[in-house]
């Protein structure tokens, strides 16, 4: 049986595209003034959203090879996932531990060759994300953690294992 594959960017759209969070987010700007208020409430909000609509699918899924893809910067946003270790689920974690120069090249490369949708807000972003960074810890409750460096190779050869399993 292959993996299946959860994507967080799939999600955070279904989300902010729902009827019930547009509502939602009507009623934030109406009550608010403060545009970065309504920004940091909303980024909550989806969120733990996210956050549910994962573990949701998880437990549903007759798979034990679960791959979630999200870039998941803060502990906060790791809490809901990590939450299905008291169910019995095994949560492991890979992480790109890669300067922000090679970040931005891959970016770059992905858009020029049209196989990533890269937005042009995200590479003004992408300085931000590295200061909001928290990397993951055991400590949080992963199983195992896989540390990626600057070694396209092994980057390939991990992305290669998850289709062929």
């Amino acid at each position: 049986m292959g993996w299946e594959i959860i994507e967080r960017d799939v999600l955070l759209q279904e989300v902010i595209d729902s009827p019930e969070f547009k509502d939602w987010s009507d009623k934030l700007y109406e009550t608010t003034e403060d545009n970065r208020e309504v920004f940091l409430e909303k980024s909550k909000v989806a969120t733990f959203l996210i956050g549910e609509r994962v573990k949701k699918l998880i437990r549903q899924s007759l798979n034990p090879h679960i791959f979630y893809d999200g870039t998941n910067l803060q502990r906060e946003t790791r809490e809901p996932i990590l939450e299905l270790n008291k169910e019995g689920w095994q949560i492991n974690a890979i992480y790109f531990d890669l300067p922000i120069d090679v970040i931005i090249e891959r970016a770059l490369e992905a858009k020029r060759s049209r196989e990533g949708k890269f937005n042009e807000g995200a590479f003004r972003s992408l300085h931000l994300m590295t200061q909001m960074l928290n990397p993951p810890t055991e400590e949080e409750g992963f199983r195992e953690i896989k540390v990626i460096r600057e070694n396209r190779e092994a980057s390939i050869e991990l992305r290669n294992q998850i289709k062929k399993k």
